[in-house]
């Protein structure tokens, strides 16, 4: 038999293992981008100022080389959050449980969940889970602990020191103070710390009719409802451009993936604008599903997405 290749002398040093880049995803609060919605209908959105409601993220576009955008069809629409959180985080999607449920709530176990989460802290990453809401919400306090296994989580009562106005939203904590708080914990990593952060922001949640509202977006025709949904969405437009800035100068590497969980429940939108009526069949109600992911990064991109996917495939 052949002689067995000679050890070489002395110990071997391990591959050096390359730094792992931040991964940030942003499950955004009923965020929606109607206007693309409409503009597949052949339709437009008309504001009173001219001004486009999201006009951050329509400057980001597939040709760039650190992004990929394009929609996802949501299970629910205009609420029912934690369904959206559950088909992203697991990748199982809600068309095989009974309509009408909430995973979290029905039929999650300790011994029965499995997550991206686990893949992250098998990759050695410290992972992080933060609502700026009531910790019990959905059980997520139980859920991210203990189901899904977050090394650390954030809840409202973990939010404090807001004292800015620009640190509230229509009585919520603002999306850019949950931006602000993954910066405070990305410049608060240990040097070998790669982090994987999962936040849901909570700013646009409904309920659009609050008194002395400051509409700086109006489409023309809209009512009240519309309006406030519009301007908050215009808001958190802007606080994503605020987060990708601060991102854009990160010395590290670090992706950020962003994604509304399900459109607005505002008749207006759905019947006057988007022409679906309450009786339409599953095919008809698509625009209804839609709503936008992007994928962007400080460094270039090299993957491929589907233009059209679902939330669970994210």
């Amino acid at each position: 038999p052949p002689k067995p290749e000679t050890p070489p002398e002395g110990p071997v040093e391990p591959d050096k293992e390359e730094k792992k880049p931040h991964v940030i995803v942003i499950m955004n609060e009923t965020f929606s981008d109607i206007e693309s919605v409409m503009a597949s209908q052949g339709k437009e959105v008309v504001t009173e100022t001219g001004e486009e409601i999201l006009p951050f993220y329509h400057t980001l576009n597939n040709d760039m080389p650190n992004v990929i955008k394009g929609d996802a069809i949501a299970s629910v629409y205009g609420g029912n959050t934690a369904n959206s959180e559950f088909e992203f985080l697991t990748g199982m999607s809600m068309a095989f449980l009974p309509r009408n449920t909430v995973a979290y709530n029905f039929y999650l176990e300790k011994n029965n969940t499995f997550s991206i989460v686990e893949s992250f802290n098998e990759a050695g990453y410290t992972t992080i889970g933060m609502h700026p809401e009531n910790a019990a919400n959905w059980k997520r306090d139980t859920i991210y602990n203990d189901y899904y296994g977050f090394d650390k989580t954030y809840f409202k009562d973990d939010f404090t020191g807001l004292d800015d106005p620009e640190d509230w939203y229509r009585g919520y904590v603002s999306d850019k103070a949950v931006y602000d708080k993954i910066i405070e914990l990305y410049e608060g990593r240990e040097e070998d710390e790669s982090l994987f952060t999962f936040a849901v922001t909570m700013q646009n949640h409904g309920g659009y009719q609050n008194h002395n509202f400051d509409y700086k977006i109006k489409v023309e025709g809209a009512n009240t409802y519309a309006n406030e949904y519009f301007t908050s969405v215009n808001n958190s437009d802007a606080a994503l451009e605020y987060l990708l800035t601060y991102f854009t100068e990160a010395e590290e590497e670090v992706i950020i993936v962003f994604f509304g969980d399900h459109q607005p429940s505002v008749t207006y939108i759905r019947k006057d604008m988007l022409g679906i009526e309450e009786n339409a069949d599953d095919a008809a109600r698509i625009p209804q599903y839609t709503v936008p992911y992007l994928y962007w990064s400080n460094t270039e991109i090299d993957c491929a997405v589907p233009e059209v996917t679902s939330l669970n495939f994210l």
